[in-house]
């Protein structure tokens, strides 16, 4: 799983299996940038949309970044997506596959609010699953426990390596019963990616870059922008005591996964998390208090809906 165990990509296509939230589009762009190769963005398959079918009724732009079995997939010699494994191997069984992880509370946390901070102008496009998306608006703890939003706020990681599987259920989350076998299945792919780290290893570009053969630089890009004033509130008032079980519950797979990760690349698993949600959480702090976080990263509202009552964009 270090980049140490596996030779240098050295020419050969790649593909990363940007699990969601997961700073993948700052990877991505940071490993197009040090291979000199076009950054191709593939999309989505099913895995991201549980039972959802109603992909009719996007916008034509995003129905062709929606990859069903039957659409047609490009194989650039770099690409990224939000495709299960699966997915990849069969479709693009040349390339190498890498991911990155996230510590997971961060990553269910991340995916509220950056869901949350969609503007009632970008919904449109998204046809019926606009609904799923709204669910955000709802209390952390209603958002987590409806069934609809499980195939990207349940255990994504696990899902993402397994899907489709029997035991991985498209309407809702994966029962307990079913972590031993998962979780042994879901390890076995992981360790067969050809390079995984965490987005919290301090060396992270780095590693990618000695795996890369070339120098790599990563930015910081998608990130969250304050939420509008409708939909503003206190986060400790969400972090109630079911959230909070819910949270737990929502990554029990995926920090098994993450930690595994973490460790192999000589972090200290238990501190990071909780160093790394702690950071996570003060940052959504602000944003969903509808103020820019300290550190300046935040995207600029979108310019084309002008009127709406945002403090000032932050500059680096």
């Amino acid at each position: 799983m270090d980049h140490l165990r596996w030779p240098p990509v050295l020419g050969e296509p790649v593909v990363l299996l940007h699990l969601v939230k997961t700073a993948g589009t700052s990877v991505a762009r940071g490993v197009a940038q040090a291979l000199g190769r076009e950054h191709v963005i593939l999309g989505f398959d099913q895995s991201c949309f549980g039972t959802f079918d109603g992909f009719d009724t996007f916008s034509p732009e995003i129905r062709a970044l929606i990859r069903l079995d039957g659409d047609p997939l490009p194989r650039p010699d770099f690409a990224s997506g939000h495709l299960a494994l699966s997915t990849i191997r069969r479709r693009l069984p040349k390339h190498r596959v890498f991911t990155i992880v996230r510590e997971p509370r961060s990553r269910v946390l991340s995916l509220w609010l950056f869901w949350r901070a969609l503007w009632d102008e970008q919904l449109p496009q998204f046809g019926s699953w606009a609904d799923i998306l709204r669910k955000a608006r709802r209390p952390l703890a209603d958002f987590l426990a409806d069934p609809a939003v499980a195939c990207l706020a349940d255990n994504l990681y696990a899902r993402a390596l397994l899907w489709p599987h029997p035991l991985v259920p498209d309407g809702g989350p994966i029962p307990h019963e079913a972590d031993a076998i998962l979780l042994a299945e879901a390890a076995a792919r992981l360790d067969g990616l050809d390079f995984v780290a965490p987005v919290e290893a301090p060396d992270l570009a780095a590693r990618l870059g000695r795996w890369l053969g070339v120098p790599a630089h990563l930015g910081r890009e998608n990130t969250t922008i304050p939420v509008l004033p409708e939909w503003q509130a206190d986060l400790d008032e969400h972090l109630t005591e079911e959230a909070t079980s819910l949270v737990a519950d929502r990554t029990r797979l995926d920090r098994v996964l993450w930690e595994r990760v973490a460790a192999r690349v000589g972090l200290h698993a238990a501190t990071t998390a909780d160093d790394a949600f702690e950071a996570t959480r003060r940052r959504h702090e602000m944003l969903l208090a509808g103020l820019p976080p300290a550190t300046g990263t935040a995207r600029c509202p979108p310019a084309r809906w002008p009127g709406r009552p945002w403090p000032p964009c932050p500059r680096p």
